[in-house]
């Protein structure tokens, strides 16, 4: 038997059951749906949740979508964070995220696929590999778990997705994106992200 075809059955086996799951069956709609054409304006909660780990202890906060301080005592030391839109340091939802979306529904046999603008954040220099033995990551530093860093500016883009709406309207589900690796020889995996 041919190991490498058998990675490539189950990834053929995974597609076609992938229509079943997540909604993909109103895709091939041709019901009428609402029509979501147009631009629309887009409100964010007025929060943001913060999430602060030291020395293994994770401390989590609620502050206003313009940022606040947090304060907390951390092995009796008493520790604040300014976490201001204002820092560079800082990414505040409404840095990234629109005030409007549009939509447009490209297909007018199915009704019920649109496409949907949004902003992405990518890297616009290379995807540079942390190595454990430098001083910019590992244990006490921002990096612990030396992931990859990019090498340039972090850049935001508007990117179109595809989405369907389902139940009879009371539905929106958007396929942001996904992917697929393998080792070349007997293992594939896949990844999506719906909201």
């Amino acid at each position: 038997m041919n190991f490498i075809a058998q990675p490539f059955r189950a990834l053929a086996s995974l597609l076609l059951l992938l229509p079943l799951t997540v909604g993909w069956g109103s895709c091939w709609s041709t019901a009428e749906a609402p029509d979501l054409t147009g631009v629309w304006e887009v409100t964010y909660e007025d929060h943001l949740d913060v999430e602060i780990t030291v020395g293994g202890t994770t401390y989590e906060f609620e502050v206003a979508s313009e940022g606040g301080t947090v304060h907390f005592e951390h092995e009796g030391l008493d520790l604040s964070f300014d976490i201001d839109c204002a820092s560079e340091a800082v990414i505040c939802p409404s840095e990234v995220w629109p005030e409007r979306v549009s939509f447009s529904h490209d297909d007018p046999t199915y009704p019920s696929r649109v496409h949907m603008t949004i902003p992405e954040q990518v890297c616009s220099g290379d995807m540079g590999g942390a190595l454990e033995s430098t001083e910019d990551c590992g244990d006490d530093t921002s990096n612990p778990d030396c992931d990859d860093v990019c090498e340039g500016d972090v850049v935001t883009m508007e990117r179109r997705v595809f989405g369907t709406i389902e139940d009879d309207g009371q539905r929106l589900v958007l396929y942001l994106g996904g992917g697929f690796a393998s080792n070349g020889l007997n293992c594939v995996m896949g990844a999506g992200s719906v909201a």
